[in-house]
Order: structure tokens, then sequence, then C-alpha cells
């Protein structure tokens, strides 16, 4: 196991140890660290509506590098939402270490929305 990883299950445990899935959560995912906060159908409906304002102009057609520039600038606002909750959380030696976890999250939760064909 990374370092990686095994800083994310500790600091996991530490923050949600006896997290049970909740099963009207709108969210498909085996992540365990996802199903940790509340994410409800308001939230679902949420995302579908922002990749329904962004469909008609990949429907244009868009390069990789534009793609991958569209992912970094969604990725840019999660990571600050990371380190405002890691501020409010606290308990923390270094905000980076939130940073660490919530980009490893990202990382797997959209190999796992490709994987369940969601993409």
């Amino acid at each position: 196991m990374e370092e990686r990883e095994k800083f994310a299950e500790a600091l996991f445990e530490e923050l949600f140890p006896q997290l049970e899935p909740d099963p009207q959560n709108p969210l498909h995912t085996k992540i365990p660290e996802m199903r940790a906060f509340p994410f409800t159908q308001e939230d679902f409906d949420q995302i579908l509506e922002i990749l329904q304002a962004v469909a008609p102009i990949q429907a244009r057609g868009m390069k990789v590098v534009t793609r991958i520039e569209l992912a970094a600038a969604f990725l840019a606002s999660a990571i600050e939402s990371a380190y405002d909750a890691a501020e409010e959380l606290g308990g923390f030696d270094a905000p980076e270490d939130f940073f660490d976890l919530a980009l490893d999250i990202v990382v797997r939760r959209a190999k796992e929305i490709y994987g369940q064909g969601s993409a």
C-alpha cells in the first residue's frame, strides 16, 4: 500500500470510526470516504444540472487538453474546499494532509465513475 493510501486510511478511521452506509444516499460508490459525507438527491441533481449545462459545449468537440484543463479547474475548486474543510474540522497539523486525502478521493472517484460507464 502506498504511503498516501496508508495516510488516507488512517485519517479516515480517525474521522469516521463507525461509518455505516446510508441507503438513502443517491451516490453509488464503494469509496467509504465519499459515503462519510452527506450527499442528498439535491446534491446529485446539482451535478446533473452542471453536466447538462456543459454538454452543448462538449458536443461541439473538445480536445483532450481542453478536457484536462476543465477537469483541473474543477479539481482546483475541490482542493480549495478541502482546505476550507480542514480548517473547519481542525485537528490537522497541515491542511496539505486533507488536500492529499481529497486529491486521492477525487482520482479514485473519477476511476470509479468511468468504470461504471457514467463518464
